[in-house]
């Protein structure tokens, strides 16, 4: 099994106009066709979550000869509201608002690599 890449969303641009580039170490970025050592070829994503997922999708190509494990953990969400929340605008700010983050460097997986993901939209309102 090849050894999987390292790929980092750096963050470039204004606070006003944020843009990200996906990274490769050491140090090479995806220009969109293939990765280049020049920062300004970069592919320029106005977006993190489509930065995200193109990352993602570049992970996936990279182990797409390994054996393909799926599995599934509940996330809870806790919300304390003075009012009633709408389910439609909790899912559109945790989109905007959590991170799933994962430190590659621990030991543990060795010749494997674990792609993350949450889908919001599956977000449902449970009774207590």
């Amino acid at each position: 099994m090849s050894q999987f890449p390292t790929l980092s969303l750096i963050p470039t641009g204004t606070p006003e106009h944020p843009r990200f580039v996906i990274c490769k170490l050491p140090r090479l970025y995806w220009t969109g066709t293939d990765w280049s050592p020049e920062l300004k070829a970069a592919l320029l994503f106005s977006d993190q979550q489509v930065a995200g997922k193109a990352a993602f999708e570049l992970l996936s190509k990279s182990s797409e000869s390994s054996k393909k494990f799926r599995f599934v953990a509940p996330i809870e969400v806790e919300v304390r509201a003075d009012d009633v929340l709408d389910l439609i605008d909790l899912q559109v700010w945790l989109i905007n608002a959590s991170r799933l983050y994962v430190d590659y460097k621990k030991a543990g997986l060795p010749n494997a690599t674990a792609l993350l993901s949450i889908d919001w939209t599956e977000l449902k309102e449970v009774e207590e």
